[in-house]
Formats: structure tokens, C-alpha cells, sequence
């Protein structure tokens, strides 16, 4: 499930001496299990005051802290949970670009409400970015909720990196 790709990503990615950042307000697991591992993890909070989006003023402060704090690892939620809004893919390419170095996990677990135009999915910039993890789901918009199916979309290398962490039998039928 999702839930499993959000644990195992840090247990593979970081360390103790490790920085990542996350998008908030968002999933708690994805605060929560980067500090499992014992790294720093920063918060860059969406505020009311913008509409919880991303704006362009936001984007740029976005920038500056992962300029400053140089964090291995970002996390995004697009649609995001709690507040159903969505982070132009733009500025997600634009992050991609001008930070090579840090890799981004979107989680997108929410992406069919938004879009079921691929074009429209950070998973249409995976081919061209090696720096990207987009975690996705059948429990929301599939009805697969207590099932708790997902999956991830990634390089060939990431998905091979997390397929060795993996449960081998996580489910059941």
C-alpha cells in the first residue's frame, strides 16, 4: 500500500544526519517516518492567508528554505490532504530542475478527484527526472479503502531500491 512506500522511502533515502522537508498542512505519516529514521525534518506551511496553495510568492520562499537547508529529501501532496488543493505540475518541474541533488516524493493519492489526464501527473515527469518518487492509490477514488492498495511510479532503479525493502506478501489475495 502507499502507506508501506511512505515508510520504506525513508528507510532506504535517509539518515540520522539528514534534513527533509515537507509540504504542510498534509498526511502526518509523511512527517512522521522520515523521523523514524532519525533525521531533521522541516515543515514549509501553506497558510490560509494564500488559500493553502502554492502561489508564486510561496514558491519562491519554498525555494529559498531548500537552498538553505539543502534537505535530501521533499515531500508534496498534490491534490493535498486536508485542504483539496493542488500543486501546479509546473512548479513541481521547476523544484525537479533547480534541485537535482534533492529528491522529491508527490504523493498523489488523491490525484483522480483533481485529473485522470496523465499529462496533468507528476508521473508524466518521471522518465525525465531521476530525482522523483510519485506515490499513488486505489483506496480513494477506486473504492479500495480498506484494501489499502497502492503503488508507486518512479525509475527503474528507485522502484528496484524499493522492491528489496518491500514485504514480500503485503497482500493478501
Amino acid at each position: 500500500g502507499s502507506d508501506e512506500i511512505i515508510e520504506i522511502i525513508p528507510r532506504i533515502y535517509l539518515n540520522q544526519s539528514d534534513v527533509s522537508l515537507c509540504v504542510v498542512t498534509t498526511f502526518s505519516r509523511m512527517i512522521s517516518s522520515p523521523k523514524k529514521v532519525g533525521c531533521e525534518v522541516k515543515l514549509f506551511s501553506l497558510t490560509k492567508d494564500h488559500g493553502f496553495k502554492l502561489d508564486e510568492e510561496s514558491f519562491q520562499d519554498l525555494v529559498k528554505l531548500v537552498k538553505s537547508n539543502r534537505p535530501k529529501t521533499v515531500w508534496i501532496c498534490t491534490p493535498n490532504n486536508p485542504t483539496g488543493v493542488n500543486v501546479e505540475l509546473s512548479k513541481i518541474e521547476r523544484l525537479l530542475k533547480e534541485f537535482p541533488e534533492t529528491f522529491f516524493i508527490i504523493n498523489e493519492v488523491y490525484q483522480e478527484y483533481f485529473s485522470l489526464d496523465f499529462q496533468d501527473s507528476s508521473a508524466s515527469l518521471v522518465n525525465e527526472n531521476a530525482n522523483l518518487l510519485v506515490i499513488r492509490s486505489f483506496s480513494k477514488a477506486f473504492g479500495l479503502a480498506g484494501m489499502r492498495v497502492g503503488y508507486v511510479v518512479g525509475s527503474k532503479d528507485r522502484i528496484y531500491e524499493i522492491e528489496k525493502l518491500r514485504t514480500m506478501y503485503n497482500l493478501s489475495t
